[in-house]
């Protein structure tokens, strides 16, 4: 059965640590430019802006019919599109520190 979008989006909060990625983020003083300056988002600023990227991402998936990947200020968001049912089966929400590629 396919679940909405709004279904997915609300897993993906619930069961994501917002809190942790918050301390991390105090740890090493990892700020964002806001209206009002420079400063470590509070958790709920943070999950606006991965329901944002959430939101983004899923809609460029459904619309483009293929896989799509956004990522801002440490976030990264993965839609995965299943072209036999035709539809996002999967969205991932990470939040990134470190990472390394070769190809």
């Amino acid at each position: 059965m396919k679940k909405s979008k709004e279904q997915f989006i609300k897993e993906v909060l619930d069961g994501f640590d917002f809190d942790m990625v918050h301390r991390a983020m105090k740890n090493f003083n990892w700020e964002y430019a806001f209206d009002s300056g420079c400063h470590v988002p509070t958790t709920s600023q943070l999950i606006e802006l991965a329901k944002d990227l959430l939101n983004y991402t899923f809609d460029i998936s459904e619309r483009s019919k293929a896989d799509c990947e956004t990522a801002s200020g440490g976030f990264r968001v993965l839609a995965y599109y299943n072209t036999e049912l035709e539809h996002v089966d999967v969205l991932r929400l990470v939040f990134e520190l470190v990472s390394s590629d070769s190809f």
